[in-house]
């Protein structure tokens, strides 16, 4: 039988899904949403450092991630954009592993 020493030093095989469904939108969230326009767009809500808007990485300080947190799958939050105020309606919200 092995130690809880041995046990501890294993990698972790299939502990960390590739993703997970969240009630709410949080730091390291990817974010379906639908625009008033009826165009729809995936996020993930990254640090500052990560930002990286061709592949959907917005910063968490951003007036649209703000708008997001704490949100939920179904509601509709408002933000200013260099377009001026719009409202977006979150269609989905997980956690999932991004390169």
């Amino acid at each position: 039988m092995a130690t809880c020493a041995e046990r501890c030093a294993r990698p972790l095989i299939g502990a960390y899904p590739l993703q997970v469904k969240v009630a709410h939108i949080q730091f390291g969230a990817t974010v379906s949403l639908r625009y008033e326009d009826g165009s729809e767009r995936t996020y993930s809500i990254v640090g500052i450092d990560e930002v990286d808007v061709s592949r959907g990485r917005i910063s968490w300080q951003s007036p649209l991630a703000r708008a997001l947190l704490k949100a939920q799958e179904g509601d509709v939050v408002t933000f200013h954009s260099p377009k001026g105020l719009q409202e977006v309606e979150i269609m989905s919200v997980v956690h999932i592993s991004i390169d």
